[in-house]
C-alpha cells in the first residue's frame, strides 16, 4: 500500500489506513481511530432580503417624492406576492448631494428589508424582477441570503448515522488487520456545517437548497 506511512518509537506505534489511524499505545493496546460522516439535504427555512432603492433629481422634493411612491410600490408587490408585512422593514431615507456643471443634484437612497420564513416567494419574487421594472421601479442592489435553523430537529439522527459510519470504518481496518472491534474508547463530535447542496460552499447562505454534513472521530480498541 503506497499510501501508508510508519512512525515507530518505542513506545508507539502508527499506522494511516485508508483514512485511518491505527496505533499501538504504550499498554501494548492496538487502537483504530476513523472518521465518520452523514450528511443529508434540507431546504432553507428562512430568507433575509436586502432591497436598495435609489433616486436623483435636481429637484429635491420631486425625488423624495419619487423615492416614497417606489418604498410603497415595493411593499405592495412584496406583500401581494404572499410577504407578510410584519416581516418588511423600510429604513430612513438618506438624501446627499453633488454639485454638476454648477448645479446641486440630489441622490436619495432607500433600503428595504425583507425577513421571512417564506423562502419559496422570497425565491419567486427575486428570479422575478419584471414585478418592480413594469412598475418603474430601479431596484439598485438586491441581496438574498438562505438560512436553515432547524438544525436541532436533526442534530440527533445526523450524529447517530456518523457514529455508525465510524465504527463501519474501523470495523473494515480491522478487517484488514485480521482483527475484531472489541469496544469504542472516545468519541468526538466534529462541526456541524450547511454548505451548498453541491457541498462545494461550506457554511452556505447563498443557495435555497443546502446540505447539512457532522463528522465524527471516535478511536476503537481492537483484540
Amino acid at each position: 500500500m503506497s499510501n501508508i506511512k510508519f512512525s515507530i518509537s518505542v513506545l508507539l506505534g502508527f499506522i494511516i489506513l485508508s483514512g485511518s489511524l491505527v496505533y499501538i499505545n504504550k499498554n501494548k493496546d492496538t487502537l483504530v481511530q476513523a472518521k465518520g460522516v452523514a450528511e443529508v439535504k434540507v431546504k432553507s427555512d428562512l430568507a433575509t432580503w436586502q432591497i436598495s432603492l435609489n433616486q436623483s433629481g435636481y429637484n429635491l422634493a420631486s425625488a423624495y417624492n419619487q423615492m416614497e411612491s417606489d418604498q410603497s410600490n415595493v411593499i405592495a408587490i412584496l406583500k401581494d406576492q404572499g410577504i407578510q408585512e410584519s416581516d418588511i422593514q423600510s429604513n430612513n431615507i438618506s438624501i446627499s448631494n453633488m454639485l454638476i456643471d454648477n448645479k446641486t443634484q440630489y441622490q436619495i437612497y432607500n433600503t428595504i428589508t425583507v425577513s421571512s420564513k417564506n423562502v419559496d416567494s422570497i425565491y419567486k419574487i427575486n428570479q422575478n424582477q419584471k414585478l418592480f421594472i413594469d412598475k418603474g421601479i430601479f431596484i439598485s442592489g438586491s441581496y438574498v441570503n438562505y438560512y436553515f435553523t432547524a438544525i436541532n430537529n436533526i442534530k440527533e439522527p445526523l450524529l447517530k448515522d456518523s457514529v455508525l459510519n465510524t465504527k463501519i470504518s474501523a470495523g473494515k481496518i480491522a478487517g484488514n488487520l485480521n482483527k475484531e472491534i472489541a469496544e469504542v474508547r472516545n468519541i468526538n463530535q466534529g462541526v456541524i456545517s450547511v454548505n451548498s447542496a453541491d457541498g462545494s460552499q461550506y457554511n452556505d447562505i447563498n443557495s435555497l437548497y443546502k446540505t447539512v454534513r457532522v463528522v465524527t472521530t471516535a478511536t476503537y480498541l481492537m483484540k
